[in-house]
C-alpha cells in the first residue's frame, strides 16, 4: 500500500476559480487529513492547500500556469506504489 495523491498549493489565486477548475465545491465540513477523495483549506498565511486522491493534474503544466495567473501556484504528485513523484 502506499500514497497516490496530488497537492496544490497557491497565494494570490481565487479560490472559487480553482474550486471550479477541479470540478469541486466547498463544503464547510472538516474531516481529518486523507479521509476525503478531495480536501481544501486555508492555511492561515495567504496560502491556500488542495489535496486530491489519485489525481496527477495538479501537476500539469497547462493547468497550473491557468491557475496561477496573478498568484503563485506549487504542484506535487505522489504515486508510491512506484516510487515516482513529480514537483512544479
Amino acid at each position: 500500500m502506499g500514497f497516490s495523491l496530488g497537492w496544490l498549493a497557491t497565494r494570490g489565486v481565487d479560490v472559487d476559480a480553482l474550486l471550479s477548475s477541479v470540478q469541486a465545491r466547498a463544503t464547510g465540513v472538516r474531516k481529518p487529513v486523507l479521509e476525503a477523495p478531495a480536501m481544501a483549506g486555508s492555511m492561515g498565511n495567504g496560502w491556500h492547500l488542495m489535496v486530491i486522491d489519485h489525481d496527477q493534474r495538479l501537476v500539469d503544466d497547462a493547468f497550473l500556469r491557468a491557475i496561477s495567473r496573478g498568484g503563485v501556484a506549487l504542484g506535487c504528485f505522489v504515486e508510491e506504489h512506484v516510487m515516482y513523484s513529480h514537483a512544479t
